[in-house]
């Protein structure tokens, strides 16, 4: 099942007036693809961000509505991620990237500390691309 008809099969189950009423569901579902083209997750931002709204106001017009408190929830989440913390593998790619291309641009310098580090990391993911 695609992220899209993840999304709108839970949505149908918590909103069943989206059922019901078919120009609110023709006009309203084109907000999901959205959604998710900016990256926001069905199961840990938009979902339980609609759930959590309905359960304070279950009135609304269309699904644009839970647009700013997706947003906010994603925003705390992506926030919230050890990305760049050393030793994520995020932090560890550009740690990779960066000594490989002191590497290749300073044929005589030596860093045999970092240049084994490289060299575990390239034995786990392969070369890195300059």
């Amino acid at each position: 099942m695609s992220p899209f008809q993840t999304v709108l099969t839970e949505l149908e189950r918590m909103i069943p007036r989206m059922l019901r009423e078919q120009r609110f569901y023709l006009t309203s579902t084109g907000i999901i693809q959205v959604w998710l083209g900016r990256g926001f997750d069905p199961g840990m931002d938009i979902l339980p961000t609609v759930k959590s709204v309905l359960a304070k106001n279950p009135s609304f017009g269309t699904l644009e509505y839970f647009t700013p408190a997706i947003e906010a929830a994603y925003t705390r989440r992506k926030e919230s991620e050890p990305t760049n913390r050393p030793g994520s593998p995020a932090s560890d790619e550009l740690k990779a990237l960066h000594i490989a291309k002191v590497k290749a641009k300073y044929k005589n310098i030596v860093m045999p500390s970092e240049f084994a580090w490289l060299e575990q990391y390239e034995a786990v993911h392969g070369p890195v691309a300059i």
